[in-house]
């Protein structure tokens, strides 16, 4: 799991800097191939970076113990349902999964775009690629969650006890994805405002990504603050 998840992680980097690259230089270029391909790079980062989330997930459920985030962060001892879930319990799978999201939400953003945008959507492609290749590249050179132990213990570390809590199934992930989600409307914003588009066109998608964006991570927040009161 360990090659798979990495080779992902390495592969997602270089379609995410493809798309940025791609997508300007097509626009600058006029070469619509060139901005047809690198917005195909961008929805192609979204399955690859899933494989990457579910060989860390997999590694968890096997128990494998070769991989050091995995140690440090379960135990045979653990509630299965847990173990699923482990993967954002410490930094290294709490970016994979925030690349992971970034990912969903820059694919969905891409796809349903306002074809009043079409000036503009090449910009917020190059943003929302690059702002995923720093995460990648933060996992591939610095944080990876496949990095291997040299000595394979027996059982793991175990997780945290404070994030044996029901809390754990949906105030982290929601949180993570309410802060990076912000990403979207950014995008967009300045993306419009690179290609010139000074109008309010871009407006509209700005304001329904945030209200959505806003919503997750205020629900995110009411959740650990539950999760707080009870610990």
């Amino acid at each position: 799991m360990a090659e798979l998840g990495t080779l992902a992680i390495l592969l997602s980097l270089a379609l995410s800097l493809y798309a940025s690259a791609g997508s300007v230089a097509g626009y600058l270029l006029r070469l619509p191939e060139l901005t047809v391909s690198a917005r195909r790079a961008a929805y192609l980062t979204l399955p690859v970076t899933l494989a990457a989330a579910g060989a860390l997930v997999a590694a968890f459920v096997s128990h494998d113990f070769s991989i050091e985030y995995v140690a440090k962060h379960s135990n045979r001892a653990m509630d299965p349902a847990y173990t699923w879930v482990a993967m954002y319990a410490g930094n290294e799978g709490s970016l994979l999964y925030i690349a992971l999201t970034l990912s969903l939400m820059s694919a969905l953003a891409i796809r349903f775009a306002p074809e009043r945008l079409a000036r503009s959507v090449p910009w917020t492609i190059a943003i929302l690629a690059g702002v995923q290749a720093f995460y990648f590249f933060a996992l591939a050179f610095f944080a990876s969650p496949f990095a291997p132990l040299g000595v394979i213990p027996e059982d793991g570390r175990g997780i945290n006890p404070l994030l044996t809590h029901p809390g754990m199934f949906t105030h982290p992930p929601m949180l993570m994805a309410g802060l990076v989600g912000i990403t979207v409307p950014f995008a967009f914003a300045a993306g419009a405002l690179i290609a010139g588009n000074y109008g309010d066109d871009w407006v509209d998608v700005a304001r329904v990504s945030s209200i959505i964006v806003w919503g997750v991570l205020g629900g995110g927040l009411l959740i650990g603050a539950w999760w707080a009161y009870t610990i």
